[in-house]
């Protein structure tokens, strides 16, 4: 049964589809319109997609359950072309969206964890085989949550440690002898 007012069909434009997410109030001011991104679907993980960002909303509510953190909407328009046109793509599909903020390629990165900071400087447990490590002097630049950046100290292809074996190494010796 139809309604005065109710909608009978939806008609999509499959040329021009758009994909929103909620993005945390830590990650916003690091975006800006047009900066790219890489979307997944759900539904089509074979199916790699291009796009950019198209519009970053206000404020959009906070999750009261988990945390205080606020959180913004934005809109990004898929690219169009052979994988933006597939004829798969349908509204209301759920997916993740990488926005790529900065590109540096030819970067040496390590786990945070790798970089021990000690004398006032930053350190890194070269891998010399079997237990034996090389304390190396290095410097960092960026950061990620996880990773940062060296760029100096490192080539990359090396084997670091991700914790200090020196510190290991102490906290050992004093389990098996405890008096010592």
């Amino acid at each position: 049964q139809v309604n005065g007012g109710n909608p009978v069909v939806d008609v999509v434009d499959n040329s021009n589809l758009e994909m929103s997410a909620q993005i945390n109030e830590t990650d916003r001011g690091n975006l800006k319109e047009g900066q790219s991104v890489t979307i997944q679907l759900d539904a089509l993980p074979d199916l790699l997609l291009q796009g950019k960002l198209k519009s970053l909303g206000g404020i959009n509510g906070r999750d009261w359950d988990s945390s205080p953190n606020k959180t913004f909407e934005g809109v990004f328009s898929l690219e169009s072309g052979p994988k933006g046109n597939d004829p798969r793509l349908r509204p209301g599909l759920s997916g993740e969206v990488v926005i790529i903020t900065e590109k540096a390629p030819n970067v040496v990165f390590l786990p945070q964890q790798a970089v021990i900071e000690k004398e006032n400087k930053k350190w890194v447990y070269l891998a010399k085989g079997g237990s034996n490590f090389q304390r190396l002097e290095v410097n960092t630049g960026r950061r990620s949550e996880s990773q940062v950046e060296i760029t100096k100290g490192l080539n990359g292809g090396e084997r670091v440690a991700l914790a200090d074996p020196e510190e290991r190494s102490a906290a050992a010796k004093k389990k098996s002898n405890p008096l010592a």
